[in-house]
């Protein structure tokens, strides 16, 4: 079967089945008989479509890169005044995480398998995290306002106060233990980089 003639309904299909096993079982924990039993295909069909597991996790990582980059993102160069993108730039990315459970379960089992499996967590930096560190710190070289010498390093903290953020407050539950009002946190936020 060439890749063009990959139905991609049936694709769709083994992606959303191997989601639910990868959230239930952890990478190591789902055959690839589990996603095929339950995607409701057999299992050269599986292979057909991803030829191993490692394919099909990165495949899920694709897509979620595609869903949740470009949901924040867009399609388009950043562009408007600085505070009015940084800040709807912050809000939009930990409001579509905190409000997307399946999503923030995705991320633990990026994270715990990490330590087994370094290349997963390597696809999901290079498909979700990389293009943001570009698109962010293009975006901060193209305003001189900001005198930013180091766009690179400043994309760095931007994105890195907010995963911080999602990461204590959504994927720890650590809202009693460390309290930080997301209001509060993109404020000061933006008094560090805009001010």
């Amino acid at each position: 079967m060439t890749t063009s003639s990959l139905n991609p309904e049936k694709k769709q299909q083994i992606l959303m089945g191997a989601f639910g096993e990868f959230l239930a079982q952890g990478y190591a924990g789902t055959s690839v008989d589990r996603i095929a039993k339950a995607a409701k295909v057999s299992k050269p069909t599986v292979y057909t479509y991803f030829q191993s597991k490692e394919n099909l996790f990165k495949a899920l990582v694709q897509e979620m890169a595609q869903e949740q980059f470009f949901a924040v993102l867009g399609q388009e160069p950043l562009a408007g005044e600085p505070e009015a993108v940084l800040r709807g730039l912050a809000v939009a990315t930990i409001e579509r995480l905190a409000e997307s459970p399946q999503q923030l379960d995705f991320i633990r089992l990026v994270l715990g398998e990490s330590g087994r499996f370094p290349e997963l967590s390597q696809a999901f930096l290079q498909a979700i995290i990389k293009p943001a560190l570009e698109r962010l710190s293009h975006y901060l070289a193209s305003r001189p306002e900001l005198k930013a010498d180091e766009p690179g390093a400043i994309a760095e903290i931007i994105l890195g106060t907010i995963l911080f953020y999602v990461v204590t407050q959504e994927l720890m539950h650590g809202y009693k233990v460390l309290p930080m009002g997301r209001d509060r946190l993109v404020a000061q936020l933006m008094d560090l980089v805009v001010r």
